[in-house]
Formats: structure tokens, C-alpha cells, sequence
């Protein structure tokens, strides 16, 4: 099997830049990608973001596959909508991946962040291609529709 991974931008260890003291999330949706979010950020207390997107992958004939990539973000879109993360995420944290097999390959394809108290943030491609679906408890976000039923990957220790 082949295997394609997250994709990281300027990062040199993912997990290290996801243990931080994450205070808000914001969310930029286009019009391009169907009205589904097109990235997301994670802010901490010193207004340095970390951007997630959807990258796709052809994997068979007229088969593409989303996996996240992941980038420092210094500054918002215009028009990204932020909210205000619970407490709960900056008292540590266990991250996870969401993996899929798919037509010979292996690919990385989302993430699970739980605080301590069980609340999550989940992160994957949605079923539009290029955009996300995105799961944060306390947050109402629109609709969450991921590209595969989570109970189809299998979630990974993410090192």
C-alpha cells in the first residue's frame, strides 16, 4: 500500500503545534467550495494560528480522496467567523488521526483533538471536495458531513 500523509506547510512537528493553548477557532467559507468551510484556524493567546484545509489526492480513476493540510496562519481572512473554544482545551490534550484505505493507498485524512474532559474538536474532509467538516463541542457549526462515516477510518495516536 501507498501511504500519503498530512500535509505540513513551514512545520516541523505537528503534534507540538497542535498541544497548544488553543482560545478560539475561526472558520473561512467560500462560495467556491459550496458554501463549506474552506479552512479552518486554531488561535492561541499570542494570535498565532494554525490553518487546516482539504488537499485532494486522485487515487483510482475518477476517485479523489481529501487529506488535511496544515500551516501557520499569522494574521484572519477578512471573513473568517471566530468562536471562542472551551476551557477544556488548554489543560492538554490527546490528538488523534483519522486514517482510510482506499484503493491501495493509505491516506491521513483527519483529526481528533480531546481535552481531559472528553470535549472534541474533529476535523475532515467534507463530502464536497476541497472543503471540511468540521465537529467542535459547544460550537454550533453548519451541518457536518464528512467525506466518510467516521466509524469507516481508523483513528491513530497521532507522533
Amino acid at each position: 500500500m501507498k501511504s500519503i500523509l498530512f500535509t505540513l506547510k513551514e512545520i516541523d512537528n505537528l503534534e507540538k503545534q497542535l498541544q497548544r493553548d488553543f482560545l478560539k477557532l475561526s472558520v473561512y467559507t467560500s462560495k467556491q467550495a459550496y458554501s463549506q468551510p474552506s479552512f479552518v484556524t486554531l488561535w492561541d493567546s499570542r494570535q498565532q494560528g494554525l490553518r487546516i484545509r482539504s488537499s485532494m489526492y486522485d487515487v483510482a480513476e475518477r476517485m479523489e480522496v481529501g487529506v488535511l493540510c496544515f500551516e501557520m496562519a499569522k494574521k484572519p481572512h477578512s471573513k473568517e467567523v471566530f468562536y471562542s473554544l472551551p476551557k477544556s482545551f488548554s489543560k492538554g490534550t490527546k490528538l488523534q488521526k483519522f486514517v482510510i484505505e482506499e484503493s491501495g493507498y493509505v491516506l491521513e485524512s483527519g483529526l481528533r483533538i480531546e481535552a481531559g474532559n472528553g470535549d472534541n474538536i474533529v476535523i475532515v474532509p467534507n463530502a464536497m471536495p476541497f472543503s471540511l467538516a468540521i465537529h467542535c463541542t459547544g460550537i454550533e457549526l453548519n451541518g457536518f458531513e464528512p467525506e466518510y462515516d467516521l466509524e469507516e477510518y481508523e483513528l491513530k495516536e497521532l507522533r
